[in-house]
């Protein structure tokens, strides 16, 4: 086997997996396609070469089907909104093309394919268990202000519930608990969702515009050379900045060209920070992916090797925040230019965790930015496959525009 460096093996990976189920008896709703597009002298490249990475003003990952974009990854050197969003349907136009040449030989291979039938529970055990959790107050435990009393509350009725219906003599008991969970979580999930699209309520109390009291502060370690504590609601992180030498970088050496890492982010997501116990192990996919996320958007072209490790201290959040305390920058180092632009535009709202973790609002997140409404599973395959440019755009502006979202930096926070 060899490798070329100026093929992406992460598409080419994704081409290919995408080849092989689709081809194979598994269920596989479509093919999907990934490339990268870069921006050379003005122009979009797909899967640009070793050189043309270089000087590329953007490094885009685009992935998704024949109708819709799944995921996108960037890092860019300070693009317009209008190239990003160009750019992202540029890739899409390449990712119908290698569809189109995924389908060509699923036509000729004609898989028959395996048919999933999912077990449903039956609706008179289902009202059954709804029933108990509701006489039990399970709405209210669900409309706890405070995260982990909330936890604490929804826990207990859960366990109340399944001792109800736990029968050691059952040989299918164990069954039957996991069904007993499966609608539990289900009403935990419905009465979130409800709470906010139809009391305009959040768990937490607030409404749906409403942001949690942000602070930050810096310098909080005499003797590190950089440190900070970002605090949003219940949420914190706590992060360390050291600063090396050059010459002490990282090497990597990976299938692609070798390179030397000046910058680097490890993210630590301790059991406490959930109210939770257990081992302390390796950093996990999403530890690792929080931490890629922020190598993305900060370039170190200066004299240092910068080293930063976050720890959450406590959360109750979907973590994907923003960029842990500047990174310590206002400590580190930051010029009163880049000061000025941090001031105008930090912008963004997030969920919170108990938001987050009931899957469907992340599923419907682009029906409701787009169109102010819940709807079904059926209906957003419909109507995200009529999403068109100018869509995204006024969902941008309506997003970025908003007052609510801002806050200003200061020179200590």
């Amino acid at each position: 086997m060899s490798v070329d460096p100026n093929c992406s093996p992460e598409m080419a990976a994704m081409i290919g997996s995408s080849m092989a189920l689709s081809v194979s008896d598994i269920p596989f709703e479509r093919p999907i396609a990934g490339v990268n597009v870069g921006l050379v002298d003005g122009e979009f490249v797909i899967n640009p070469n070793v050189e043309q990475r270089e000087v590329s003003l953007l490094d885009l990952q685009v992935a998704g089907h024949k109708d819709a974009i799944n995921m996108v990854e960037a890092g860019a050197k300070e693009v317009t909104e209008e190239t990003m969003l160009n750019a992202i349907l540029f890739g899409h136009k390449e990712i119908q093309r290698l569809v189109e040449f995924q389908e060509a030989i699923i036509g000729d291979v004609q898989p028959e394919k395996a048919e999933f039938i999912p077990v449903e529970i039956e609706a008179s055990f289902e009202e059954t268990v709804r029933a108990k959790a509701e006489a039990l107050d399970i709405i209210s435990a669900i409309r706890t202000e405070e995260k982990q009393q909330r936890d604490i509350n929804i826990s207990a009725v859960k366990e109340e519930v399944l001792n109800d219906f736990t029968n050691e003599e059952d040989p299918d008991n164990e069954e039957v608990l996991k069904d007993v969970s499966k609608v539990l979580d289900a009403l935990v999930k419905e009465e979130v969702r409800r709470l906010i699209t139809e009391d305009k309520v959040r768990p937490d109390g607030r409404n749906p515009e409403e942001i949690r009291p942000l602070s930050s502060e810096v310098g909080l370690l005499p003797r590190a050379h950089g440190s900070g504590l970002f605090t949003r609601g219940q949420t914190q992180a706590f992060s360390v900045a050291t600063l090396g030498a050059l010459g002490e970088h990282q090497i990597i050496d990976g299938l692609g060209t070798e390179e030397q890492k000046r910058y680097m982010h490890h993210y630590n997501f301790p059991n406490f920070s959930v109210g939770e116990t257990g081992p302390v192990r390796a950093p996990g996919r999403r530890e690792i992916g929080h931490g890629a996320l922020d190598f993305q958007s900060f370039h170190n072209d200066g004299l240092l090797t910068i080293y930063v490790a976050t720890d959450k201290e406590n959360v109750d959040a979907s973590s994907e925040l923003i960029t842990e305390v500047l990174e310590s920058l206002l400590n580190d180092g930051i010029t009163q230019n880049e000061l000025d632009d941090a001031k105008s535009h930090i912008i963004t709202s997030f969920l919170m965790a108990s938001e987050s973790n009931q899957n469907k609002m992340t599923r419907n997140a682009r029906s409701i930015m787009f169109h102010n409404e819940l709807v079904t599973n059926e209906q957003f395959e419909h109507e995200i496959n009529q999403i068109q440019l100018n869509d995204i755009k006024l969902a941008t502006k309506r997003l970025l525009d908003a007052p609510y979202s801002e806050f200003i930096l200061t020179e200590k926070s």
